[in-house]
């Protein structure tokens, strides 16, 4: 029931829940020594999931401050205090976000459905209540209190024109936006368009996915990495034989472009700029394609299911037996 982001021996967490719960569905995560008790629930989005978990690992281990270019002979961690984060599709607790507010001090936006946005909030609201008595028993420092306390929950929907355009019509924006398995359902197009609003010209995103296929993983690089958008570089080795899980880390191939594209979307026009450009359907389930039918002698439509991996045929995910071998920390960039 508890899980130490800082251990070289990660226990092996379980399928649906990458943390161990107890009865109540509380489970305990330490954070860069901070003990913090967060409780789970049975909506999907109520799960400690492994993405999360992983990015939150990456994260502790000093990945954040190399990939915003802050991590070269001279830097110091001072340079992110303040910095304005987003992360999208936070969970029921945010573990990357509140990784890098304890770590970096970084100033933290929490993003989620509102569905999922009550769970969520019952948890940020108990970290900033237990990360206080233990800043009152001299156990934190005021910096790690400070930057908890400014933790903020704002619901929001992927496909709101309304907040999508506040985002993209901010001046500076965010300068780090970070995600776990966003793409898990394949949409995209919807998360793509979150990014481009969400991230300054001048900023990065780390993200962890397990898209569960060759297929899929491609054709999520492939999106994210088209003419005009991000520079997308694969971080460690992943385990491209099981889930297909990938930490990725994107800047913006040119401020210019970084620009019209957030443009973009301020005037509702993004999808239609590049779906010119991205095939986002690659890899999804009941994708529809056009095949040569020989003995009719001609074209027709036809709807063909794309396994997401392997192991569909036993219906057993490539994710479960992976989770089932336990963590595995190898598969943290050794460079982090």
């Amino acid at each position: 029931m508890q899980l130490d982001l800082s251990s070289p021996d990660l226990p092996a967490p379980e399928y649906e829940h990458a943390v161990h719960h107890d009865e109540a569905g509380f489970s305990q995560v330490i954070i860069c020594g901070v003990p913090l008790r967060v409780r789970q629930s049975e909506i999907l989005g109520g799960r400690l999931w492994s993405g999360g978990v992983r990015l939150a690992v990456e994260i502790e281990k000093g990945i954040a401050l190399r990939e915003l270019g802050l991590g070269q002979a001279g830097a110091t961690d001072t340079e992110l205090h303040g910095k304005q984060v987003l992360e999208i599709g936070a969970g029921c607790a945010g573990l990357p976000g509140l990784a890098l507010a304890i770590k970096h001090k970084m100033r933290v936006t929490l993003t989620e459905h509102p569905d999922v946005v009550p769970i969520l909030l019952e948890n940020i609201l108990a970290v900033k209540a237990q990360v206080s008595t233990l800043f009152g028993k001299g156990e934190v420092q005021k910096d790690v209190h400070d930057a908890v306390q400014a933790v903020e929950v704002v619901a929001f929907e992927w496909n709101d024109q309304a907040a999508l355009s506040k985002y993209a019509s901010e001046t500076e924006a965010f300068q780090l936006v970070v995600w776990a398995d966003a793409g898990y359902f394949s949409d995209h197009m919807s998360l793509l368009r979150c990014a481009v609003a969400a991230t300054s010209p001048t900023g990065a995103i780390l993200a962890v996915e397990s898209l569960r296929s060759e297929s899929s993983t491609r054709t999520f690089r492939k999106a994210f990495g088209a003419n005009g958008l991000f520079a997308v570089r694969v971080l460690g080795n992943g385990d491209h034989e099981v889930d297909e899980t990938w930490t990725l880390a994107m800047e913006w191939q040119n401020k210019h472009e970084a620009v019209a594209a957030r443009q973009s979307v301020v005037d509702g026009k993004f999808e239609k700029k590049f779906r010119g450009v991205l095939d986002t359907t690659q890899g999804e389930r009941g994708v529809k394609k056009t095949v040569y039918d020989a003995a009719a002698r001609k074209k027709t439509p036809e709807t063909i299911p794309v396994c997401w991996d392997e192991d569909a045929k036993n219906e057993e995910y490539g994710a479960k037996r992976f989770w089932a071998r336990g963590f595995d920390s190898s598969l943290v960039p050794d460079d982090a």
